[in-house]
């Protein structure tokens, strides 16, 4: 079986509109995150050394090089995004799968950063 076989199958049973609302629930935590982090979290200060630093001190490091917090947001954003598409009790919310995705993830991303993003902006603004 080819990675194209596969596609198709997937592509037959929800749709192409499903499909592309499937694809777009998946990146609305990741748009939702990105914007909480930048606008609110940092207030639009970023560090240029340490967004490319792969060194445990940088600000961008968190635990073992991965973000924890932005992960379990992702995933609970991205969970109920992909359910409006998949579960039939909620497709009356297939079309807002995307917005419902990006608010819930960066709501859940603000609310287990807010004590980090403190701390983080004192070292972002005094280095």
């Amino acid at each position: 079986m080819t990675v194209g076989a596969l596609w198709l199958s997937v592509i037959s049973k929800i749709g192409i509109v499903g499909f592309v609302n499937v694809v777009g629930a998946i990146i609305a935590p990741f748009f939702g995150i990105l914007v909480i982090d930048y606008y609110i979290i940092r207030r639009q200060n970023i560090n240029m050394n340490d967004l490319f630093s792969a060194q445990p001190t940088g600000a961008y490091y968190y635990t073992k090089g991965w973000n924890i917090r932005g992960l379990i947001a992702f995933a609970i954003g991205a969970l109920f995004s992909v359910a409006t598409v998949l579960v039939p009790n909620l497709e009356k919310f297939e079309g807002y799968g995307f917005l419902l995705g990006a608010a819930i993830g960066g709501l859940i991303y603000w609310l287990l950063m807010r004590k980090y993003g403190i701390e983080l902006n004192k070292i972002l603004t005094h280095k």
